[in-house]
Formats: C-alpha cells, sequence, structure tokens
C-alpha cells in the first residue's frame, strides 16, 4: 500500500515536472517566433551534453540550420530556459549598440561567495559595477600606453627568436612542434611583463609556472566543461553547484603572485604605466577617504581584474597567432608574401619594427583580420534583456509581433556570422584579400566582430591584436611553417569548452632559413657606405656649429668634430657632477684671462661668465634682458614642472615670487618660523642621543641625519605638517625625495632634457618630478588642515582665491608644483651643506673648538638660543658662509638672453659680441668661489676670510651662494638660519671628529645635479657637553 503511494507520488512528480518542462518548451510557439524543436528536459542543448559540439558552435549550427536561413532571430531552449538567437545584423546592432542600456549585463555569472574572482571580474560583473570598473581600467589601453609597453613586448619578441633558434631546425632533423604551446609561452612572457612588471620565462623553462596556470585555467576537461556551461547558461544554479570560472590553484597563484607584485610597487613608488599601476591607483583612491564606498576595498575585487586580464590576454593572442600560423602553412605563397613584407620592414628599422611602423604593415594586418574572421577566440556573445522602469519593452517589430521580457538570454553567434556566404563568399577559405582597403568597404560590419562591438567590446583588443602581430613578426623573421605528417587535415574544435580551441594541436614544422639575417648581411655593405656618408656630413655639420666662436671672434673651447655632445660628455657618461662641469669649463687654462668663453650644450652655443661685473650686468643691471632661466618643463606634458617657481616664465614667476616672498620676510621668520624650528631641534638633539646609544663616542653617518632634519624643518614651516622623522627615524618626505633622486637611466636623462635641451621636453616627455613625487605632493596638498596655517600652501591657495578662474595660479597642479620644489631644494641643499660643514670643522679641531666656545656661551644654561643671539653670533656666522663658499647651495646658474631682444644684447664696452636672443649664459658659482684670484688657497676652510675687517675687501659678485639679483635664491636666509641652528644644536653637547671610515676629500655625486658627496660621510661623535 505505502510502496503504491509512492510510486503514485513519483509518477505524479515526474509527470509534473515533464509537464512544466513542455509548457516552457512551447514558449516561442505560443509567442509566434520561429524556433527549433526542444528535446524533452534538455531543450536545445543535448548536443553541448552528448559533448558532440561546445555550446558556442552549437549556436553556430542553429544560425546556419537551412530552415532558418531567412528567419532574423531563432528561439531556443537553454534546458528549459527560452532565449534567441540573433541573426539579423540591425537586431544585433540594436543588442550590442543602440539599446545597449537595455542588454549592459552578460547573462552568465559567478557565485560571489564561492568565486569572488570570477563574480568580480570585467567580464562577468553587473551593470552599473562594470560601469564603473571598466572607466578606471580604459587608462590602460590608450595609445600612448600601448606605446610605452610596446618596447616590453619587443624583449619578449626576441626571447621567441631565442627559442625557435636554441632548437636549431634544419639540422638537427625536422623541428616538428605544438605550435599553440609556443605561441602561449609567447604570450604568457608578454602579458606577465606588460601588465604585471613580472618576467615569467616561459619561453626559457618549460616548465614556467605562469605558462602552466594559463593553460589549465581554460583547460578542455568535463569538470571545467561542466564548470563553464553552468557559468554561461544556468547562471542561476552557480552557488548550488559550487561552480568556480578559475581553479583553486589558479586563484591561489594569482592571489599571491599579484598580492607580491602589488605590495613591491606601492613600497618601491615604481611607475610602468601598466594594469597593476591602475590597480594600486585604486587601492589608494579607496583609502583617501574611508567613509565612501570603493570596489578597491574588497581585495579580490583589484585581484579579479588582473586574473581575467591575463586569461584573456593569454588566449586572444595566442590563438590567433597558432591559426594564422596554420592557416599561412596551408598556403605557402601567402606565407611568402607575408613574410617580404616582415622584412623589408625590419631592413628598413635595422632589424626591430618601431610602433609605428608594425601599425602600419597593410598584408600583416589584413592575414591577422582573417584569421580573426575563420577563427573568433569567443564564438559567441551573450546577453541578457533587462526592462527599463517606465518605458515600454524593446519589440522585434517589424520583424515580429513580439516584445523581449526581463531575464531573456540572447545570443549573438559570431562563429556564424563570419561565416556566412551571405556576407562572404567562400566563407572557409583562408583569404585575407577580403580585408584589402579597396574590399573593406563592402564588409557589413555587424558581421564582423571578433572582440564584439559596442560598450560592452573586449577592452583589450588593441593590445590582444598588437601582440599576435610582434609575435608573427618574430616567428616569421627568420623561420617559415609548413604541414606535417602530425598536422590536422580538417579542423576539428574541441566540445569541452567555451572558447575556440582545436582537439589537438596544431603541430606544424619549424624550419629556419635565415631570410632577414641573409638579407640583413647582404645589404650591410649599403648599410656601412650610407653609416659612412652620414658620419661624414654629420662632421661637417659639427664642424661648422662647432665654428661659431671662431666666426664671431670670441675666445671659447673647443670640442670635438665627431661627437654632437659639447662639453657635456663627461657629464653624459656621469663622470663628473654638474657643479664640477662649469666650474672645470670655468677654471679651464685656455680662457682664465678672458672676461668670458664660449662653449657648447650639445650644438648650442653657449657663453661661460667670468669677469664679476659681467656677471653684475646679467643678473642685476640688465635683468630685464636675461628674464628666464635657459632650463624649462613642457608646460603641456609637465604643467607641474612648468609652473614651478624656478622655471616658471618670467610673468608667471614674478607674481608667484611676490606671494611666495611674504612667506620669507623678517617678522615671519622669527614669529612664526622661528618657534616651530625649535620643536625640531630638540627632536634633532634626542635623535643624536639615540644615536649614540648611551656610548661617549660612536662613528655615525651624517646622511640620514641631516635629511631627517631638513625634511622635518620643511614639512613644519612649509605644509603644518609634524613628519617628526627625527622622532621616528623615518620620514614619508626624505622617502619620496631620495626616491625622486635616486639615480636611473630614465630620470638621468630627463633632468638632462630640462637643463640642456630645453625645446626637446615636450618631445621627449621629460618630467621634472617622477609620476610617483607628483601624486604625493597633490595627496599632501589635498590634506593640508586648511585656512589660517601661515605656511606656503594658506599663502598660495589665497592668490589663488583672489585670481579670476582662468588663472594660471588656478591650475590643479600650481600649489603642489610649489610645494614640491620647495621640499627639493631645501632636502639636498641644506642637508649636504650641514653635512659639509661639520665635516670641514671635524677636519680643523681648533676652528671647532673656538666655534663650541661660542656657542657654550650663547647657550648658557638655557637649551635654546634666541632669534636674536642666533643670528647674531660671529664666529657660527662666519663658519657658515664660509661653508657656502666652499660649497655653495648653487653650484651654477643660467640666465637666457631673453627672446623679445630680436637684435640680441650688446656686451659693449666690456667685450665686442653681441648675445643672440635664446643664447644662455651660464655662471659657475662653484668656479668663482675657488678661483684663488679673489681667494687665496681656495680649497682651504677659513673662517677668518668673512671676519669684519676681511669681508669688506670680498670683490663684488664673487661670492653668490644663493645666486644674485632678482631671481636669486627666495629662501636664502632661511636656509643660512637653518644650517646655522643645525650645526649649534649638534656641536652643542658633542663634538666631531675624523674617524677610519672618513673621506679624505669630497666628491661631488654625478647623478645630481646639486652638490652631493658621491661617499657617505662618517664622523665620530664625542659626547662633550657645553
Amino acid at each position: 500500500m505505502i510502496l503504491t503511494a509512492i510510486l503514485f507520488l513519483l509518477v505524479g512528480a515526474l509527470s509534473a515536472i515533464y509537464m512544466w518542462f513542455q509548457r516552457n518548451h512551447s514558449y516561442w510557439k505560443r509567442k509566434g517566433i520561429p524556433y527549433i524543436k526542444p528535446t524533452p528536459i534538455l531543450g536545445n542543448t543535448l548536443t553541448v551534453f552528448q559533448q558532440a559540439n561546445s555550446f558556442g558552435m552549437h549556436i553556430s549550427n542553429i544560425y546556419k540550420d537551412p530552415r532558418m536561413e531567412h528567419e532574423p532571430v531563432v528561439g531556443i531552449y537553454v534546458i528549459n530556459k527560452p532565449a534567441l538567437i540573433i541573426r539579423e545584423p540591425e537586431l544585433i546592432k540594436s543588442v550590442l549598440i543602440k539599446d545597449f542600456n537595455r542588454f549592459s549585463n552578460r547573462y552568465g555569472r559567478c557565485d560571489p561567495h564561492g568565486d569572488p574572482l570570477g563574480a568580480n571580474q570585467l567580464f562577468f560583473v553587473r551593470n552599473p559595477q562594470w560601469k564603473e570598473i571598466r572607466t578606471k581600467l580604459t587608462p590602460v589601453f590608450t595609445s600612448g600606453k600601448l606605446k610605452a609597453m610596446y618596447p616590453l613586448m619587443q624583449e619578449i619578441g626576441a626571447d621567441l627568436e631565442s627559442h625557435l633558434a636554441r632548437h636549431n631546425p634544419g639540422m638537427k632533423g625536422p623541428y616538428i612542434s605544438d605550435i599553440k604551446s609556443v605561441c602561449s609561452r609567447f604570450t604568457a612572457d608578454s602579458i606577465a611583463t606588460i601588465a604585471f612588471g613580472i618576467r615569467a620565462d616561459s619561453l626559457q623553462n618549460p616548465d614556467a609556472e605562469f605558462h602552466r596556470q594559463g593553460r589549465k585555467v581554460l583547460e578542455a576537461t568535463l569538470l571545467r566543461s561542466k564548470d563553464f556551461f553552468v557559468a554561461f547558461f544556468l547562471p542561476k544554479l552557480v552557488s548550488l553547484l559550487r561552480v568556480k570560472f578559475f581553479t583553486q590553484e589558479y586563484t591561489d597563484f594569482i592571489r599571491k603572485s599579484i598580492t607580491h607584485v602589488m605590495a613591491e610597487r606601492e613600497r618601491s613608488s615604481t611607475i610602468r604605466n601598466d594594469l597593476i599601476d591602475v590597480l594600486v591607483g585604486l587601492r589608494k583612491e579607496a583609502a583617501q577617504d574611508p567613509s565612501k564606498p570603493h570596489l578597491a576595498r574588497n581585495k579580490d575585487f583589484l585581484l579579479a581584474q588582473a586574473s581575467v586580464f591575463f586569461t584573456a590576454g593569454f588566449e586572444t593572442s595566442s590563438s590567433a597567432m597558432s591559426f594564422g600560423l596554420l592557416e599561412l602553412a596551408k598556403q605557402p605563397i601567402l606565407q611568402d608574401r607575408l613574410r617580404q613584407e616582415i622584412n623589408e620592414a625590419l631592413l628598413k628599422d635595422g632589424g626591430n619594427l618601431n610602433y609605428e611602423t608594425i601599425n602600419s604593415m597593410e598584408y600583416l594586418d589584413m592575414v591577422l583580420n582573417e584569421v580573426l574572421r575563420l577563427y573568433p577566440v569567443l564564438p559567441f556573445l551573450d546577453r541578457e534583456y533587462q526592462g527599463i522602469k517606465g518605458q515600454t519593452d524593446l519589440s522585434l517589430e517589424p520583424y515580429y509581433n513580439y516584445k523581449l521580457e526581463t531575464g531573456i538570454p540572447v545570443f549573438i553567434p559570431v562563429y556564424g556570422l563570419q561565416r556566412d556566404p551571405k556576407y562572404w563568399p567562400n566563407p572557409d577559405h583562408f583569404d585575407p584579400e577580403r580585408f584589402s582597403p579597396e574590399n573593406r568597404k563592402s564588409i557589413v560590419s555587424l558581421a564582423y566582430q571578433p572582440f564584439g562591438l559596442g560598450p560592452h567590446n573586449c577592452i583589450g583588443s588593441r593590445i590582444g591584436l598588437l601582440q599576435a602581430k610582434l609575435g608573427l613578426v618574430h616567428f616569421l623573421k627568420n623561420h617559415y611553417v609548413r604541414c606535417c605528417s602530425k598536422t590536422v587535415k580538417d579542423v576539428e574544435f574541441d566540445p569541452n569548452t567555451f572558447i575556440l580551441q582545436l582537439k589537438t594541436g596544431p603541430f606544424l614544422e619549424i624550419i629556419y632559413d635565415g631570410l632577414y639575417d641573409d638579407k640583413a648581411f647582404t645589404m650591410l655593405p649599403f648599410w656601412l657606405f650610407l653609416l659612412l656618408l652620414t658620419i661624414f656630413f654629420s662632421y661637417l655639420r659639427l664642424q661648422y656649429c662647432y665654428g661659431y666662436f671662431g666666426r664671431h671672434n670670441l675666445p671659447f673651447l673647443s670640442a670635438s668634430n665627431w661627437l654632437p655632445l659639447g662639453h657635456l660628455k663627461e657629464l653624459l657618461f656621469l663622470r663628473i657632477s654638474f657643479g664640477d662641469l662649469f666650474q672645470n669649463i670655468y677654471a679651464n687654462a685656455g680662457i682664465s684671462q678672458e672676461k668670458l668663453a664660449g662653449f657648447f650644450i650639445f650644438r648650442t652655443p653657449a657663453l661661460i661668465l667670468r669677469d664679476p661685473e659681467l656677471i653684475r650686468l646679467v643678473l642685476i643691471k640688465r635683468f630685464d634682458s636675461f628674464l628666464n632661466r635657459y632650463e624649462a618643463a613642457d608646460a603641456v606634458k609637465d604643467s607641474m614642472g612648468s609652473l614651478t617657481l624656478p622655471l616658471a616664465k618670467y610673468h608667471q614667476w614674478r607674481e608667484s615670487r611676490q606671494w611666495m616672498s611674504q612667506m620669507f620676510t623678517s617678522g615671519r621668520m622669527k614669529h612664526r618660523m622661528y618657534p616651530l624650528m625649535q620643536q625640531v631641534l630638540h627632536d634633532l638633539e634626542r635623535h643624536l642621543h639615540r644615536k649614540m646609544g648611551g656610548q661617549m663616542q660612536r662613528e655615525l653617518p651624517l646622511s640620514e641625519m641631516c635629511q631627517l632634519y631638513t625634511t622635518d624643518v620643511t614639512g613644519k614651516l612649509f605644509y603644518s605638517w609634524d613628519v617628526g622623522g627625527l622622532r621616528h627615524s623615518y620620514s614619508p618626505l626624505r622617502q619620496q625625495t631620495k626616491e625622486l633622486f635616486r639615480p636611473s637611466l630614465r630620470k638621468v636623462l630627463h633632468f638632462m632634457c630640462v637643463f640642456f635641451l630645453p625645446q626637446w621636453t615636450g618631445y621627449l616627455h621629460a618630467k621634472v618630478f617622477s609620476e610617483p613625487y607628483a601624486r604625493f605632493m597633490r595627496q599632501l596638498v589635498r590634506q593640508h588642515p586648511g585656512q589660517h596655517q601661515g605656511d606656503l600652501i594658506d599663502q598660495l591657495e589665497q592668490l589663488q582665491h583672489n585670481r579670476p578662474g582662468t588663472h594660471y595660479a588656478q591650475h590643479p597642479d600650481f600649489i603642489a608644483s610649489q610645494a614640491g620644489i620647495i621640499l627639493l631644494a631645501g632636502f639636498e641643499t641644506s642637508s649636504a651643506l650641514l653635512g659639509f660643514t661639520l665635516y670641514e670643522l671635524a677636519k680643523q679641531p681648533e676652528l671647532q673648538q673656538r666655534l663650541r666656545q661660542e656657542l657654550c656661551a650663547a647657550f648658557g644654561g638655557d637649551s635654546l638660543l634666541s632669534y636674536e643671539v642666533a643670528v647674531a653670533l660671529p664666529y657660527l656666522k662666519m663658519v657658515c658662509l664660509e661653508a657656502l663658499r666652499l660649497y655653495p647651495a648653487a653650484a651654477f646658474i643660467n640666465r637666457e638672453c631673453t627672446p623679445g631682444q630680436s637684435e640680441g644684447f650688446s656686451l659693449q664696452p666690456h667685450v665686442d659680441f653681441v648675445i643672440p636672443a635664446g643664447m644662455p649664459a651660464y655662471i659657475s658659482i662653484l668656479g668663482l668661489h675657488r678661483d684663488s684670484k679673489y681667494w687665496p688657497k681656495p680649497l682651504h676652510f677659513n673662517p677668518e676670510r668673512f671676519a669684519p675687517e676681511h669681508i669688506e675687501s670680498i670683490v663684488p659678485m664673487t661670492y653668490i651662494p644663493f645666486g644674485a639679483g632678482p631671481h636669486g635664491c627666495i629662501g636664502s636666509r632661511l636656509g643660512l638660519l637653518q644650517l646655522k641652528l643645525g650645526v649649534a644644536h649638534i656641536l652643542r653637547s658633542h663634538r666631531v671628529e675624523i674617524c677610519e671610515q672618513t673621506v679624505s676629500e669630497i666628491r661631488f655625486n654625478p647623478k645630481t645635479f646639486m652638490l652631493e658627496s658621491v661617499d657617505e660621510i662618517y664622523l665620530r661623535f664625542c659626547k662633550d657637553p657645553c
């Protein structure tokens, strides 16, 4: 009885389920839409369940069904869910573009709880989060960023050539390989370096982790097939069935790799303009205002974007390359034509294609477009219809009397469209001519969409194409492919994956023929002749340029006619510092009796002024004819650098200087700055006490202490920021400035360009501040405590408040630029000078003893000096002035003859020469200060030179440590006071001595434009309180 009841209930339940399915499977019939008859229960997915075909290919087969040939749409059932396949281009345009707001989500999705990396990635995330993410990631894919990434991709291209060469085909018998494996190794390495800044070495290491994980994530297995099917076509079941788009192994790998890379990028503040930079920026953006919701607070959101970027970039380009090589192997004539274009371009560019050349290669572009037509990586697109509240649902009229219902999935058969004979004659034949310039116009736009169309199109399509192009170029440069016994005759796609993949291979034979190498060798005599001709004419040109001063009868230093470096060779090769360069020019024996002399900055004629009266003329008396410095930053490409006070052009400089000068009045220094400096001086003494570690004497390096002192002072005075570097032995200001001055080829080139090729700064994208430093200063300004602080930021905000919206001071980077340059000026100049002063005093104990006696008397029993006493101490002043003579704050300065002086500026009666507009005139302050003509024993540290009875005998304009005239250093008095106080509070309780680690002489660092010791200066500090 019970068994009968159970059986009855079971039959009833199964019948009800069957009837429910049948009811759902009649949906399209009831709506009057043509449909493919479904299989009971499974709908139109039986083929997929039988693993006879992938869903994407199955959709394309339905698209090609002869019964539906003239139908704009076809109704199908995904299990029991009614869905539409769109065939008509106009309807496809409606879905992807015109009515995108109704189709802004994909139908597929992932479980946000069980698969956060899958659910948060750009591919699956739903609107409006999708729009926000897409907007944030788009900057990675601009033309400028692609061009910047291109050299990194070229390095991987060279690795691909090395990989092929190692197998030495042609000498060890046939070289047959799985082409997809070779191509995927190339794309794995390329994506790893351009997106994450990682060297994956897949082409070098057969077991490279990046390549292994990339292959496994889309591996065609039964289990992965189930996961993909549920994610794309049964999205409501992803949580129940615990489906994951990314495997746990891949998730753990990406989480570990990307977390490490992001942490390292944040620590080092390195800028590579890649995806990691964007993700780091998003995380910092989220941290700035914790009260506001931000996607980047979810760590998995950041990792998800990295995951999909790698997976998509890895598969798209490698598929395009491998399918392309397969088709080219089948048609050797086409392969020969492509290789000819590649080699002609390589010969033209000297073996390495530049970014513009590779994008202009017509036949390469045609080949790849045809490959993507035959083999779109994703053979279908999916969207979900979403009605808009208050508006009528989208109708399929005039084709059908039907309005879409919310939740209906829509599929676009990309593979079917791109092989439809209606749009593509002989569609299964590989024919790049379809995409020739004359044929391209006849292509129906909606019938070709390998990367999708509309707002939801592939965000990385251009980078994928560029990667594939570069891969083919380096592959076919010296190799060609041909079919072999293992090459598949008929293409058969794997049914277990949602992307287009072959079941096996493809396997091809790779043959080395040295096409480029042989031609390059054949062309060698021609290139040598061309090179010699170029050298000869360059020699003649340089000979003429370097004869400029000879033609004008001026004394000058001769330059080599073989190199266009002028007198910068030693500097460019980092053998001498900026200060040493101009001192050497000034002190050249051949011009020692001249008032001025000519020299060359690359090919540009320049003057070195030696006569004090000429220096006074340029800096003070005729300042109106020398309004600007020669160095400059480009106002468009480097607005932050161009706004800084030293580099701003005259009219901006004058107004900015007037406002900033109010910071440095005697009253401000005494009543506002001095009390704040006293707080830092207290920290300085405690810092030194901690460093002594309870010992009576200890050898210590000077740079850290001096730099912490000056950055703490700068923070207090100009930003109202209690940095606390001396208290914590760490300063964010010091860290940022050290990072900016840390030498690298790029930074050196930027500084060289700003100083010596100012007219090229825009073309070469040279910047005064690195991007991390610029971001730091912007953030510092944003976090400023507000008005009425009386600091620099407050002062400049008042200027902005009093100027109209179009005024230059309203530029968003104006305040940050001044804040940034003030920090740099104080950091290196003041900190290095304090170290140099202590070093000289340690070398001459008797001078130090005299100074300490004066300081002990001044301090008495007090811990601080009054402002009046600090300013008035005579011997302390003499010591500091002598330190500034030997180590001036500015080792050199220059002025440019104002372009408005169209007829130039005459130096008569001093010299019979007219300085043309635009010519720079340099003054070596270091040279003047160390000239024995004005300073007996100039390298000897002797404060007595500045004793009251001697100071009047100093020749005017031979002592200008901060420059002179209207353009002189705005903070010179503060710099001198900061030096005095630093020396006073260090020597108040300690004396300094030389030790075994102390350098015998100061050598200036050639990698920075300010005077800085290339060696760390160590001194022995001995406790000796007053």
